[in-house]
């Protein structure tokens, strides 16, 4: 006890004596026995240390907790691919939130939800104005929300990992103004790969959204998409699902070589006033498994080809 409690006062003093000169960085070891064994018990200590520059959380081990960032800024969680955020309330809150809270980076570790439970949490949000970064993360097992999603004003940048399993919603969201850039990341197995909602925005290039059961990418009411390089694939095979749907005043281009193939309903659906442009370089919407790899329904707005390599159309101009 007395050893544990001297290299705790060790760790305070050390930041205490330097609070304008250096940021700070905790090492936490979730299951451990001394020192920091939580992320949230570092985050709460952050907080009321005026450190300089960018603050450092290295985690390991599986952790046990809901995470929340609230109010700070300028925080790295860094899991060194050894580390699992584990959402203990089956849903009810995101494994991971972070609300009102600026230049938040999470790294190399595990986001997940238990797969089970009654509630309809995303794994990981993005909240209120926040902008938050994610670099080679896992996102899991929601069991009736999604994976990772930016709303409210919020934006999210996520580079690389996988985002699978989440049941319930989308991989990658972007709603109510959120907007989210998705860089070489894998969304598989989820309800939707990605959905864009309610006049927001998302970027993506060279991602994956394949193999999920509704659709590869939703966009709807107002919001709009560039998709460059990825590849939208094998969605929908049992449900009927499109491989993307474009319905309520939203637009997406495609670009660069995108590759729309094998989903289960058409490749490209629009309705409702939205819009669909094929632009640089020569994107490919083939071998969809609907009525039509390109369809257009009722009261659409605009198609525009160019180079793009397009299969079976139906009610398009």
């Amino acid at each position: 006890m007395l050893k544990n409690l001297t290299m705790t006062l060790a760790i305070l003093l050390s930041l205490a004596v330097m609070p304008h000169a250096h940021a700070a960085t905790i090492n936490v070891n979730c299951g451990g026995h001394e020192g920091f064994t939580s992320v949230n018990a570092a985050i709460k200590a952050l907080a009321t240390w005026n450190t300089g520059g960018t603050n450092v959380i290295n985690v390991r081990g599986v952790c046990n907790e809901n995470v929340v960032f609230q109010g700070v800024t300028h925080i790295t969680l860094d899991g060194g691919n050894n580390a699992t955020i584990m959402d203990l309330s089956g849903g009810a809150s995101a494994a991971i939130l972070i609300y009102s809270s600026q230049e938040i980076a999470i790294k190399n570790l595990t986001a997940s939800g238990t797969g089970q439970g009654s509630g309809v949490s995303d794994v990981i949000d993005c909240v209120n104005g926040s902008i938050c970064r994610f670099t080679n993360v896992t996102v899991q097992n929601a069991s009736g929300g999604g994976g990772i999603a930016a709303f409210t004003g919020s934006y999210m940048e996520v580079e690389g990992g996988t985002v699978q399993n989440n049941k319930g919603w989308g991989g990658v969201i972007a709603i109510n103004g959120g907007r989210a850039t998705i860089i070489g990341t894998v969304s598989r197995g989820n309800w939707a790969g990605a959905v864009v909602s309610h006049a927001s925005s998302m970027v993506l290039v060279s991602a994956s959204l394949t193999g999920n059961y509704l659709w590869g990418m939703g966009v709807i009411g107002g919001s709009s998409v560039s998709c460059g390089g990825c590849t939208i694939s094998g969605n929908g095979t049992t449900t009927g699902g499109d491989g993307v749907r474009v319905q309520n005043s939203s637009n997406v281009s495609l670009n660069g070589p995108t590759s729309v193939t094998g989903n289960g309903g058409a490749g490209v659906s629009l309705t409702n006033l939205s819009g669909l442009a094929f632009d640089n370089g020569a994107p490919s919407v083939t071998g969809n498994l609907g009525a039509a790899d390109v369809v257009c329904n009722p009261s659409y707005t605009t198609v525009t080809l160019n180079s793009a390599q397009v299969g079976t159309v139906s009610g398009c101009p």
